[in-house]
């Protein structure tokens, strides 16, 4: 693996996350990264959140017991949960491609390329998600 690799590798296992700016700036510093490895860098993204989402549910584990013993009335009265971050994303990019505006794509993180390569290189998405993985692509490289 490249420099480059293990550089961002080693970003990601200390920050928990690979921050845009010290992306391009490792980039810039020791040359992009081959297919391969942003494959291989996108999974390793990927496992960290899906790490970090299952550490956030076990801390949650307690309150959920509590709110279970509550009777049904009272849990339906309960505040709605914020939605996470994550999720409203989610919501964003499906009001997008429902509407199909795609020319509203703004500026693309390095963890939004990546996740767009992933796509194009998946044999299980649909005509759709390439195309929009495609802009995200082409967008980020042309910034």
């Amino acid at each position: 693996m490249s420099k480059t690799f293990d550089e961002l590798i080693k970003l990601l296992n200390e920050k928990g996350d690979i921050p845009d700016q010290e992306a391009e700036k490792v980039i810039k510093e020791h040359g992009p990264l081959t297919d391969e490895e942003k494959s291989k860098l996108a999974a390793a993204i990927k496992e960290k959140k899906d790490k970090q989402a299952a550490e956030k549910k076990e801390e949650k584990k307690p309150e959920e017991k509590a709110e279970e013993k509550k009777p049904e009335t009272e849990k339906k009265e309960a505040e709605p949960e914020e939605k996470k971050p994550e999720e409203k994303k989610e919501e964003k990019e499906e009001k997008k491609e429902e509407t199909g505006k795609t020319e509203d794509i703004g500026e693309v993180s390095m963890e939004d390329y990546l996740n767009a390569l992933s796509t194009l290189d998946s044999q299980d998405v649909s005509a759709e998600e390439k195309a929009r993985a495609q802009k995200i692509k082409e967008k980020f490289e042309s910034q």
